[in-house]
């Protein structure tokens, strides 16, 4: 975890599955603070801040970094108003953000986030739209 402090956490994410193809949506950020956005497996464990294991991939707005399992720079701090962009392509294993319309890079300038991200057939594959606050 990445966050100390008197916090409560809670985690969101959707009951529409997605399991194959190339995925997209938006997220407006309201307020500033603790956010990851991003993508869980639907078996990931639910008591979890996404991006804290394997079964969950994230960006954490409030601190420019991604996070799956570990966290490393990546992009830009959001502040409210912005838009973060969280796409997912399940044909070539990869996952991207943007903000506000803009892919976010890491320091090499590499615009995506997560390569190689685990596909397999079944259930193990069924990934949600989540977040943590």
């Amino acid at each position: 975890m990445d966050y100390s402090g008197p916090t409560r956490t809670y985690r969101g994410q959707t009951t529409r599955a997605v399991t194959r193809g190339k995925w997209y949506y938006e997220a407006e950020i309201l307020t500033s603070g603790f956010i990851r956005i991003g993508w869980a497996k639907k078996s990931a464990p639910p008591d979890l801040i996404i991006g804290s294991n394997s079964s969950s991939y994230a960006f954490a707005a409030h601190q420019a970094r991604k996070w799956n399992r570990n966290g490393s720079v990546y992009g830009t701090i959001c502040r409210p108003g912005d838009v973060v962009g969280c796409m997912m392509d399940l044909v070539d294993k990869t996952i991207s953000f943007s903000l506000n319309g803009e892919l976010m890079m890491d320091p090499l300038g590499l615009e995506i986030a997560f390569k190689h991200i685990k596909v397999e057939e079944g259930k193990s594959s069924v990934f949600l739209y989540a977040f943590s606050l």
